[in-house]
């Protein structure tokens, strides 16, 4: 049996990039665009079951690597502000058990003619299942992804 543990932890991202907070929002609030750049890791894949981008609304997505175990999270969109601010709640299960619990925010403020984007993420990472550099790693490289999505010599549609 699994020991039943909480690790509490913050990963905090801070990224600048050249491109208007609009350009960057759009690349969270639309799925086609999430699924360009939304993985985590090279060989992983992603699809999104259901999703409803608007306070209250949420979305579920199946993601893992290719041949491993797959993940389950499912979002609920607390608040957003156009261009500006996405907060939501999440749950994530592996296995069918539950991994994490968390809450992310999404900070977009215009700077120097392109966006600064803080992200954080705030969790509690149970029975060993998860851990807070696992999420840091993920995230990092989604949003080193994300450059390609939103900056002008990027592939982003």
């Amino acid at each position: 049996m699994t020991d039943r543990i909480v690790v509490h932890g913050t990963v905090t991202l801070d990224r600048f990039y050249r491109a208007t907070p609009a350009r960057v929002f759009a690349a969270w609030s639309d799925p086609k665009a999430l699924l360009r750049w939304g993985s985590p890791g090279e060989g992983w894949h992603v699809a999104y079951e259901r999703f409803d981008f608007q306070v209250g609304g949420g979305d579920r997505c199946r993601f893992g690597p290719e041949g491993g175990e797959t993940y389950v999270t499912e979002n609920r969109y607390e608040d957003i502000v156009q261009d500006t601010r996405i907060v939501s709640s999440s749950v994530m299960t592996a296995g069918g058990r539950r991994s994490f619990i968390g809450l992310v925010t999404v900070d977009l403020r215009p700077e120097r003619g392109g966006c600064r984007l803080v992200f954080t993420e705030q969790g509690a990472y149970l029975d060993g299942l998860d851990r807070p550099e696992g999420h840091e790693a993920g995230w990092t490289e989604m949003l080193d992804k994300l450059t390609l999505e939103v900056e002008p010599a990027g592939g982003g549609a």
